[in-house]
């Protein structure tokens, strides 16, 4: 028997998967991009190119994750689109409640609580809340699908985390997000970045994290600069 890995193949199928994804719009805000990292939210509205670091691998993980939902959205109420004030949502299912699903890596173990999940999982919640907003109910469901369960050993474990919220905190929070809105794309008007960052892990394979490495060059630039003229001026001694 003769065998080898196949590479060839391997480039195909992967391009092959990028093709068939779903193109970037920017016409219309969602609920994913009003609940990511600003600076993500402003090079998308700026026009920016997608470019991550490893686009293959990125691919990969999107491609994971959409395999996952399909098999876990065991309901027929499942991938359906609601809008509301501009902003489209689009939730993954339902049983008695929305359920919006997440899969992931990490170790179950220190997940204990809603509580906890919650601080981990922030980004889902937030979207879980702007879905249950649109919809005009006040209860839903995290589904977490832990790949390696707790490492001890390595097996899949399904978590769910059922949230209630009262009417006025879905709205304040709604609120929010569409205040974001407004401050994205002010900043985009006057062409400056938000200064302030998503979740440190959002940077992690993100497209746009060459456009923030460039702005923050040229934000260490501008300080060296004014630093230097201010010792010039006798402004600051170094």
């Amino acid at each position: 028997m003769k065998g080898y890995e196949n590479k060839i193949v391997e480039k195909e199928i992967i391009e092959m998967l990028k093709a068939s994804g779903t193109p970037r719009s920017r016409r219309r805000w969602s609920v994913s991009m009003i609940v990511c990292c600003p600076r993500r939210a402003y090079w998308w509205k700026r026009g920016a190119l997608w470019k991550p670091d490893d686009p293959d691998t990125l691919q990969l993980l999107f491609t994971r994750g959409k395999a996952h939902h399909g098999i876990l959205e065991v309901y027929s109420d499942k991938e359906k689109t609601m809008i509301k004030d501009e902003v489209l949502g689009h939730y993954d299912m339902r049983g008695e409640r929305i359920i919006e699903i997440y899969t992931t890596v990490l170790s179950s173990s220190g997940i204990i609580d809603a509580n906890v999940a919650y601080e981990k999982f922030k980004i889902k919640v937030n979207q879980l809340m702007c879905y249950l907003y649109m919809d005009g109910t006040t209860e839903g469901d995290l589904m977490v699908f832990f790949l390696m369960g707790d490492y001890k050993p390595m097996k899949p474990q399904l978590k769910i985390f059922t949230y209630s919220f009262d009417p006025q905190e879905l709205k304040v929070h709604w609120d929010y997000r569409l205040s974001r809105i407004e401050y994205i794309e002010e900043r985009v008007r006057i062409g400056e970045p938000p200064e302030e960052m998503g979740e440190p892990y959002e940077c992690i394979n993100c497209g746009y994290r060459y456009c923030c490495v460039e702005f923050l060059k040229l934000q260490y630039n501008k300080l060296v600069v004014d630093l230097l003229d201010a010792y010039k001026k006798g402004e600051v001694i170094l």
